[in-house]
């Protein structure tokens, strides 16, 4: 299964040096409408992951949360 992580644009979106590829397509994801699951399983990872990374990662948190607002 190929997959596609070409990112989804938003606003005035400038990516974060320390965010993977990945994270900031699940952040685009979920900021679209995804659910964390759909999100998730776009991007090949279980989605329990996605609240690791907000948990552990301050920038992915920051990010989501930024997207969400948009």
């Amino acid at each position: 299964m190929k997959l596609d992580f070409t990112p989804i644009p938003i606003a005035d979106h400038s990516p974060d040096p320390t965010l993977t590829e990945q994270q900031h397509c699940v952040i685009a994801r979920l900021a679209c409408g995804w659910s964390i699951t759909q999100a998730a399983k776009s991007a090949d990872i279980h989605r329990n992951t996605v609240g690791y990374w907000r948990r552990t990662i301050p920038a992915f948190a920051r990010k989501l949360e930024f997207a969400s607002r948009e």
